[in-house]
């Protein structure tokens, strides 16, 4: 996958990433893990405390387009059990 030039002007990409933003990664790495083997709910539980620690990430925001069928934005409705 390219890296666009909408995600390059966005400074999410080739930078470092603060202990929150680390986390949210690892979280979204692992909601991907989780829903490959088929742990739905398990993964969209890290999906949505992802999106909670870095709300304007555009992988986030791509991972709930595809999850959810949300857009930008939606992050504040998802549920935080």
């Amino acid at each position: 996958h390219r890296i666009s030039d909408v995600e390059m002007k966005s400074g999410e990409f080739l930078k470092s990433l603060t202990p929150q933003e680390e986390l949210a990664m690892f979280l979204l790495q692992r909601a991907s893990c989780l829903q490959a083997h088929r742990r739905i709910n398990e993964g969209r539980a890290c999906l949505a405390e992802a999106v909670q620690l870095m709300p304007s990430s555009l992988m986030l925001q791509g991972a709930l387009r595809s999850t959810f069928g949300m857009g930008p934005g939606m992050a504040q409705r998802l549920p935080r059990d």
